[in-house]
């Protein structure tokens, strides 16, 4: 008579470690911080803490581009890095320098438990409207974020990964423009 307890507790033990057995991907937990730039704009980084470390998943900035002839442009741009993404170490990210044939990113920081700071600059190259050569940029800016909340790895990836950068421009007559370009 009491096998059967003893028998349905074993079982009922086995799936329980069972289900409480998760593999190490559905135990990442992806932490936002979020902040703003110099330019008082918006700035977020998105870290993916693992068994194996810290990976910077991706970000999204709002900046200012200045141009050469005086004109300005509003820019939203988000960029992430497929894989586990760019390792973190000692909460210093890989320092990101890109130069590609028409744009150049420079972004180097720290990203804490709680906080990060750091610089930013992004320059383009740009036609004017009497398609003449010229250089856009941000400028030299600084960064500051603070963590805002955790999200689950299968939640915070829900969408495919981008490997590459997505970025938005905005024109002074309202016109959008939107680019993507392969990183890899």
């Amino acid at each position: 008579m009491r096998k059967r307890p003893i028998l349905a507790i074993v079982v009922l033990t086995a799936i329980l470690s069972l289900l409480m057995a998760v593999p190490a991907a559905a135990g990442s937990r992806v932490r936002v911080y979020a902040g703003e730039t110099s330019q008082g704009k918006p700035i977020s980084f998105q870290v993916m803490k693992t068994d194996t470390g810290r990976f910077l998943k991706g970000f999204k900035v709002a900046i200012t581009m200045t141009c050469e002839d005086g004109t300005t442009e509003e820019w939203w741009m988000g960029f992430g890095f497929g894989g586990r993404g760019i390792p973190l170490t000692d909460g210093v990210f890989v320092d990101i320098d890109d130069v590609f044939s028409f744009d150049a990113l420079h972004i180097h920081g720290r990203i804490g438990q709680v906080a990060g700071r750091g610089t930013f600059k992004y320059t383009v190259a740009q036609l004017t409207a009497d398609e003449q050569a010229q250089v856009c940029t941000t400028g030299d800016l600084t960064w500051q974020v603070e963590y805002k909340r955790t999200l689950q790895a299968g939640l915070a990836t829900t969408r495919p990964a981008l490997d590459g950068v997505m970025k938005v421009r905005v024109a002074p007559d309202g016109e959008v423009f939107t680019r993507v370009r392969s990183l890899g």
